[in-house]
């Protein structure tokens, strides 16, 4: 049965009485328990299987427009971007629609509640129109995967999208909340955890049994409890010291693939520029 999600606006804790986050949400697809995880290409010292296809640019091709928002910090990202990069807030519904003749969208982040999330049929007119769309590390990897696309209508790359591709991770473990107003995170994607579990495994660091376990006592928690110090007081509670750095163990801290297969896309378009 496909899975069925409710949008909400929770209070900032910065902001005491402020709508200020929003809930970024998806969900199609369900976990395969049975994936094992040396089925992920998810380890640091595995490369990505699904490599970003040579950009050209000229002087008919207008500049490329990058979709940001929680994946990666706004400041970071101008600086890895090429000259008349526009960068944009989350994709909406509309917004590959209106993309300049000959633009490259590159699409990290996007509004996912269920009024102005971008209709599929969307990316496919804009491939139409001879628009080049690639995607990466949250909503970017979901539309590349998505099955009511043509496959390469979204050419996706990074760790994010091989772990959906191969139905090891689910769309709701990108599920993350952020503060509207500076799209900081507020909640720690599960996606981060499958990673850091996928790399304790294979280094010998987790006993596969124990890797799933942490995994599903994760994926129990509601989405509005996963923030940082919940997340870490359950990772000690199964873990004790081996859990990670960043919650408070002696384990590697938390791989950030989110941020990292943005930044791998945003390298790749400027050197390409």
């Amino acid at each position: 049965m496909t899975p069925h999600y409710s949008f909400q606006q929770l209070p900032h804790p910065d902001l005491p009485g402020s709508p200020g986050a929003g809930l970024v949400q998806a969900g199609f697809r369900r976990y395969r328990p049975d994936a094992p995880l040396d089925a992920v290409h998810c380890s640091r010292n595995r490369p990505s299987s699904h490599q970003v296809p040579p950009m050209t640019t000229g002087p008919s091709i207008s500049p490329a427009v990058v979709f940001l928002g929680p994946s990666l910090p706004r400041a970071e990202a101008q600086g890895l971007l090429p000259p008349g990069t526009v960068l944009r807030p989350p994709l909406r519904r509309g917004d590959l629609d209106a993309l300049p003749p000959g633009a490259i969208a590159v699409i990290l982040d996007g509004v996912l509640e269920a009024g102005p999330r971008l209709p599929p049929e969307e990316a496919g007119r804009a491939r139409q129109r001879g628009h080049m769309l690639l995607g990466a590390a949250s909503t970017g990897a979901l539309l590349a995967v998505d099955p009511r696309l043509p496959p390469g209508t979204v050419l996706g790359s990074g760790r994010v999208h091989d772990l959906l591709s191969r139905g090891r991770a689910t769309e709701e473990d990108l599920v993350v909340l952020y503060a509207a107003h500076n799209l900081r995170p507020l909640t720690v994607p599960l996606v981060r955890l499958l990673c850091w579990a996928d790399d304790a495994r294979a280094e010998g660091r987790l006993a596969p049994l124990e890797a799933e376990g942490m995994l599903a006592a994760l994926r129990a928690l509601p989405a509005e409890e996963r923030d940082p110090v919940t997340v870490a007081r359950l990772l000690r509670r199964l873990l004790g010291l081996r859990a990670p750095a960043t919650a408070g163990g002696n384990g590697p801290p938390l791989p950030d693939v989110k941020a990292e297969d943005a930044r791998a896309l945003l390298r790749r378009l400027r050197q390409t520029a």
